[in-house]
């Protein structure tokens, strides 16, 4: 029997039903919430292991009594993350699942979801669309409903509690929607809550529901044919092996960049955490294997000057994290700067460098000594990557 179900993002996190609990403080809540799938993240100016926070929010929400929930999670959030959450929630708890918001409840033919910087448009399992909460409120929603009104009849809003502005731009969306003739509507709080309650009340969690049990978790890394429709992008999620030669790229528009990347690999946008905000692109065969794209203006594109802010803020770091610092390098007919981030289980070589009044920063990740599983689309994007308009 399910005896709680917990929201876990995009604006809180919280018991929504199962009695009451004790409310983390905001501030742990934002700095896991924030993290994504980075390992460490930042609370009062110190690193703390995200693991670990996740699991002193959820014995503080949960306590040691409950003895099993479902999580409902952002429906964008990468499978990587969902599994992170379900571990240190199964520290407290024994019994985990986990639903994405657009499976629970009432359901439609689409899906609409809002986040603090993107709403995502979901149409089916296999189909997920994210677009960018940029410019006025107005052309916003109208973006969402003219993308939504393609896809079905019947279009679900989803104005989560805790994200600015959500409830607002959800109505417009609806009001969008219904001027073109589809049946919206909102899922707000009330209806949220009340699809808690009815999930409480079953008495067989077998039953078949909208919940995906934490055994599926175990195959987070199976490839998935999905389509991804970012800043107006489509990219055709495929598998594929990463290390052959990059035969057939695609051009990739994010922000004020562009640059090509293989044909065939999945992009999404990764937002917060200790890094910058940035785009990844990643085969669908291989966990470890993926190209990062951040970028940020700069009043000077001086590389010396980069190359020292670069390394003032990787001596903030904990030693080991950062290595093999090289200001003045050359990749794919550039001049680079150059360092290794090193993860668990990979490691990400970055490449720095000035287009204009744009700095891009590229990152090659790959699992330890297995460079050349990266080193074509790497080359490929470094060589390719321009500043345009």
């Amino acid at each position: 029997m399910i005896e709680a179900v917990c929201e876990i993002g995009p604006g809180r996190l919280r018991v929504l039903t199962g009695g009451e609990r004790e409310s983390p403080p905001t501030d742990l809540v934002d700095a896991a919430l924030q993290a994504g799938e980075e390992r460490l993240t930042l609370l009062a100016d110190r690193p703390v292991d995200v693991a670990q926070l996740w699991q002193c929010l959820f014995g503080r929400l949960l306590g040691t009594s409950t003895r099993s929930v479902v999580l409902v999670h952002p429906t964008w959030w990468p499978p990587a993350l969902v599994a992170v959450v379900v571990e240190a929630a199964r520290v407290s708890v024994p019994h985990v699942s986990t639903c994405p918001r657009a499976e629970f409840g009432e359901t439609a033919d689409v899906s609409v979801e809002i986040g603090p910087d993107h709403v995502a448009v979901r149409a089916g399992p296999d189909a997920l669309h994210l677009e960018a909460r940029w410019g006025a409120v107005e052309n916003i929603a109208d973006r969402v409903a003219q993308l939504a009104s393609r896809y079905g009849a019947a279009v679900r809003v989803d104005a989560p509690d805790g994200v600015p502005g959500a409830e607002a731009l959800g109505a417009l969306i609806v009001t969008g929607l219904r001027a073109r003739n589809r049946a919206g509507w909102l899922f707000d709080e009330h209806r949220l809550r009340v699809a808690a309650t009815r999930m409480v009340e079953i008495e067989n969690p077998e039953s078949p529901r909208p919940v995906r049990a934490h055994r599926s978790l175990r195959h987070v890394t199976r490839a998935a044919a999905a389509v991804a429709v970012l800043i107006g992008i489509a990219i055709v999620v495929g598998v594929r092996d990463p290390g052959e030669p990059v035969s057939t790229t695609k051009e990739l528009v994010e922000g004020s960049i562009a640059l090509r990347i293989p044909e065939g690999w999945t992009v999404r946008r990764v937002i917060g955490g200790t890094g910058s905000d940035r785009v990844q692109v990643a085969p669908a065969a291989d966990s470890e294997t993926a190209l990062h794209i951040t970028q940020s203006r700069v009043a000077s594109g001086d590389m010396a000057a980069i190359a020292d802010a670069l390394r003032t803020a990787m001596a903030a770091e904990p030693p080991g994290v950062f290595v093999d610092f090289t200001a003045a390098d050359h990749r794919a007919g550039r001049s680079v700067v150059t360092y290794r981030e090193v993860r668990p289980g990979h490691d990400i070589r970055w490449n720095v460098f000035v287009d204009r009044d744009v700095r891009i920063s590229i990152g090659c990740q790959s699992a330890p000594g297995r460079f050349d599983a990266i080193d074509a689309a790497c080359d490929e994007a470094v060589r390719s990557a321009r500043v345009i308009g």
